[in-house]
């Protein structure tokens, strides 16, 4: 089995393209993906079949999606005050599901530390408290669906 890791950070938001905003490479990702036939599966089942010995339960291509920074647009739809209306990574794979059929799971890893948390938001989203933790008993709630 190979396994590749892809990395996005919702908060990566310098337009509304491929180059410039993770929302939507995310989005375009997940479309090529579907289209090779390479499933994306959860980082943990990875982990687990590669730590037993048993990487051939899977494909010998899969993907795992993962978050990093646990930022708000990982499971809100914001809008931004330079970009606009974004579509939340749970938006995007509520719309990859329903498109094509194929659910999708993504790992976050969040920022734990309230007060690291703030200063984040303090020094790089212009002030704007995007990087909660509001929703993430939510966001475990749905994986668990």
């Amino acid at each position: 089995m190979r396994a590749h890791v892809l990395t996005y950070h919702s908060g990566n938001l310098a337009g509304n393209e491929y180059a410039t905003n993770n929302l939507v490479a995310l989005a375009d990702d997940l479309v090529h993906l579907c289209a090779l036939k390479i499933p994306v599966v959860p980082l943990e089942a990875i982990v687990a079949t590669r730590l037993s010995g048993e990487a051939n339960r899977f494909p010998k291509r899969v993907v795992a999606v993962t978050l990093d920074d646990g930022l708000d647009f990982d499971f809100e739809d914001l809008v931004h005050p330079f970009h606009g209306a974004q579509a939340s990574v749970r938006t995007v794979l509520e719309r990859h599901e329903h498109a094509h059929g194929v659910h999708v799971h993504a790992t976050a890893f969040v920022i734990a530390s309230p007060q690291a948390r703030r200063q984040i938001a303090e020094h790089e989203m212009l002030y704007h408290q995007w990087i909660g933790d509001h929703w993430w008993a939510a966001a475990i709630g749905v994986a668990d669906a």
